[in-house]
């Protein structure tokens, strides 16, 4: 007689944006196209390996003597580097740490705010999906602020700045440092400086999501809010990828941030290594090595910098590319021309994009695209497609 365990156990919704490049994945036409999974695609539409990181790659292994352990909190020269390269400071007062990506970073900083503040933390309204899904998964009091009309597809900047008032002290905000996701709406530097005041005024948390830095207006904008406020001597935390801003996407590379103005780090530190501990001991090293050395070296930093500036005006061009081909069914156009980063809304009806699946074209269900699914080749085709069925 067998003892059965698992016969009532229930399923789980797929993640969307992996379902849909599943069933991309699927898909035999030679001509399909996936407008849904956030990474940079080429003109070829690949994700390339960057020259700099193929170049520290090849030093690495010259100079490589072990595979040991990391230590808990990981690479110390990348995790030197990463806060300089975040904040242009790598002061005492910030406690950082080597993380699987940014979602790892994510995860870690939400389990020590679960422990440390017992604050509700607010998401913006859209954000990126998995936000809720993490921080939920930590325990935490999730909560949402205005962002986003979905209407008139434009930012409630406004609106978001007058919620702030209604928060109580202590209470967490993540706020997405550049290219939000999934709008592309950012704020200027003006309306951060309103934000700050009102963090400042009111003793709000600000946590910091910074996926995508230096694809948006450039490095030095990008980090304008996070430097901002620690210029400031606000407290904050801040998860790091560097997924997109060095295409390594699969070796899972992240970095976790407190800055921390009380006389607590090495408790606070403590704590963040037991986490970590407990989840995965410590983090892997080849990715955050090169990594590391990219940012350390002035030839690699230097070719990575020219890397990554192609990526960006990438997008841009293609966001435009994209603009060109389907202004008739983009509703939203000035906000969509001058969005930041991958990632637009088309604003689109949901019964057009079931039609679009079936002619092998692959958004979102709420119609967020990654402008980099589009190229020279197949933008021909996304436009017959719409002027063929766009109509109905």
């Amino acid at each position: 007689m067998k003892n059965l365990f698992f016969e009532h156990i229930g399923s789980q919704p797929a993640d969307l944006v992996l379902e849909i490049g599943r069933m991309w994945a699927k898909d035999p036409n030679p001509l399909k196209i996936n407008l849904g999974i956030g990474i940079y695609l080429d003109e070829q539409g690949k994700c390339p390996v960057m020259d700099s990181v193929k170049l520290a790659e090849q030093k690495l292994l010259g100079i490589q003597q072990s595979k040991t352990y990391l230590p808990i909190e990981g690479d110390l020269q990348f995790i030197s580097e990463s806060k300089k390269l975040l904040f242009n400071d790598e002061s005492s007062f910030i406690v950082a740490m080597q993380s699987l990506g940014g979602t790892g970073a994510l995860r870690i900083l939400a389990d020590y705010l679960k422990i440390e503040m017992q604050k509700p933390i607010y998401v913006s309204d859209p954000t990126w999906p998995n936000h809720h899904g993490v921080f939920k998964a930590a325990g935490l009091d999730v909560r949402t602020y205005p962002y986003y009309d979905r209407n008139t597809h434009t930012p409630k900047k406004q609106e978001f700045i007058d919620f702030l008032d209604t928060l109580e002290k202590g209470s967490i905000v993540v706020l997405h440092g550049c290219c939000h996701n999934p709008t592309g709406v950012d704020l200027d530097p003006q309306e951060w400086d309103l934000v700050l005041e009102k963090f400042q005024k009111r003793g709000l948390f600000p946590f910091f999501d910074v996926a995508y830095l230096g694809l948006g207006e450039g490095l030095e904008k990008d980090r304008y809010a996070v430097e901002s406020f620690y210029k400031a001597g606000l407290e904050m935390c801040v998860a790091l990828s560097f997924s997109k801003m060095m295409d390594l996407y699969n070796e899972r590379v992240g970095a976790l941030m407190i800055v921390n103005h009380s006389h607590s780090i090495e408790a606070m530190q403590s704590t963040l290594k037991q986490i970590v501990r407990r989840n995965y001991s410590n983090p892997s090293a080849h990715g955050a090595l090169v990594a590391g050395m990219i940012m350390k070296d002035h030839d690699l930093r230097s070719g990575w910098l020219k890397n990554l500036e192609h990526h960006r005006l990438r997008a841009k061009n293609m966001r435009h590319l994209l603009f060109d081909a389907l202004k008739p069914w983009i509703q939203h156009k000035k906000e969509f021309l001058h969005g930041n980063g991958f990632f637009s809304y088309l604003g689109i009806p949901q019964d057009l994009i079931l039609k679009l699946r079936k002619e092998s074209i692959y958004l979102l269900d709420d119609s967020r695209i990654n402008v980099l699914g589009v190229n020279h080749a197949n933008i021909p085709i996304l436009k017959e497609v719409f002027e063929r069925i766009g109509h109905g």
